[in-house]
């Protein structure tokens, strides 16, 4: 059976919260780890001259552009984890009464 929460969560459409950020970071974190080895791959052509300064910028922007979203990703559950709790009057990670 489901607790308050996941019941307040799944009415909400946002599946269980610790679900969703797992999920969501996962996406996030590969993101930027694919994000920083193209920046390496793509620094290490450019030192050899075989990239251009445009192909050097626009790994770095991808890479910001993940980090940014990693950041986004971890707010929105804050947020969302936050509103759950204001709806329920308490925090989650303190036991039921």
């Amino acid at each position: 059976m489901f607790g308050c929460a996941q019941r307040i969560a799944l009415r909400a459409g946002r599946g269980d919260p610790s679900t969703c950020r797992a999920d969501s970071k996962r996406r996030s974190c590969g993101k930027r780890i694919e994000s920083e080895e193209s920046l390496r791959v793509v620094q290490e052509r450019y030192q050899l001259g075989l990239a251009t300064i445009l192909e050097l910028q626009d790994a770095q922007i991808t890479l910001t552009q993940a980090e940014v979203d990693l950041v986004n990703g971890r707010f929105q559950y804050e947020a969302a984890l936050a509103g759950i709790e204001a709806l329920l009057g308490r925090r989650l990670d303190q036991p039921q009464p």
